[in-house]
This record gives structure tokens, C-alpha cells and sequence, in this order.
């Protein structure tokens, strides 16, 4: 059994946050490029329904945005996540899969509001998160463009691409 992931990768990104991500998040060392989430959990990869999903996908063109600021999800390990500006773009990408798909909830449902964001790292040690927000937030901002949604697949402790959709095609 594979998990999915429907994600709008940031190679922008890729040089400031690749390090941390590799070192501190799960998905980042398992290959997860940097990304903004659009829905995870998804579906299984053997009923995976990709021609669907480019469906809901086409009504949507390439988005300009910037990662202009640092903040954190808190909880038992914090999160230090960068956030698109506009947030909006991705806000209907999901709505719009989540209406198409309503058995995948964004997080399994665990959360009210879905905010779109890149993680960056997760700790539950306050300075390590500090010392990443510094060394990260001197390169901000980082202004990208997202082009493609990508449905990624975990399978043998590895994320990898799917099937890549084009925006605005």
C-alpha cells in the first residue's frame, strides 16, 4: 500500500530550505522536494484517479507568488513553515479537489482551516527552529512561480512523482 500526496512543488526554494528539510522533516528525507500542499492524505496509488484530478486542475493557470515571511504551526514539535503571498491561488486548488475527492480530507480533517504553506523544519527544540528561522529568513524573499501540481507517491520509504499536471492546460 502507497500513500499519496498532491503537492505545488517550489524549486525556488530548493536552495534555502533543501538542507533543512533533508535534516528536519520526515518527507524531506524521504525526497519530498520543497512543496505547498494541496492535499495529503490522498488515495492509494492503485485507485489513484489522475485523469480526475487534471480535470479539476485545468481550470486553474500558473501562479505568481512570494514566500516572504517565516511562522510556526506550534504543538508538541513545532513547525517552521514559509507563507505564499497569495495564500488564495492554493486555497481553491484544494477546495476544489476536496470537493471533487470529499473522502480525502486536507490532514485527515484534523484541522479547521487549511493554511497553505512550505515546511521548512520540525523540532520540538525552540532554539534549533530560531537558528533555522535565522539562516532562512536572510534569503527572503523568495519569489516564485507555480506552474505544475505534481502527485507524488510514497512507496519503499521514498516520495516520488506520479504524474505531473500543467497548469493553465
Amino acid at each position: 500500500m502507497s500513500a499519496t500526496a498532491i503537492i505545488v512543488p517550489v524549486p525556488e526554494a530548493e536552495p534555502v530550505v533543501h538542507r533543512w528539510r533533508q535534516r528536519c522533516t520526515d518527507d524531506g528525507a524521504e525526497g519530498m522536494p520543497p512543496h505547498i500542499t494541496l492535499l495529503h492524505p490522498f488515495a492509494d496509488r492503485g485507485v489513484v484517479v489522475a485523469k480526475e484530478i487534471g480535470a479539476v486542475l485545468r481550470c486553474f493557470g500558473p501562479v505568481d507568488f512570494t514566500l516572504a515571511a517565516a511562522a510556526r504551526f506550534s504543538g508538541a514539535s513545532s513547525v517552521l513553515f514559509l507563507e505564499p503571498v497569495p495564500d488564495t491561488p492554493f486555497r481553491a486548488m484544494t477546495a476544489a479537489l476536496t470537493s471533487a475527492f470529499p473522502q480525502y480530507q486536507p490532514y485527515g480533517g484534523a484541522f479547521d482551516d487549511v493554511v497553505p504553506h512550505l515546511t521548512v523544519a520540525g523540532s520540538a527544540d525552540e532554539n534549533v527552529l530560531a537558528w533555522i528561522e535565522r539562516d532562512v529568513t536572510r534569503a527572503l524573499p523568495i519569489r516564485a512561480r507555480a506552474t505544475q501540481v505534481w502527485l507524488m507517491e510514497h512507496h519503499d520509504s521514498r516520495w516520488r512523482i506520479h504524474t505531473r499536471f500543467w497548469l493553465g492546460s
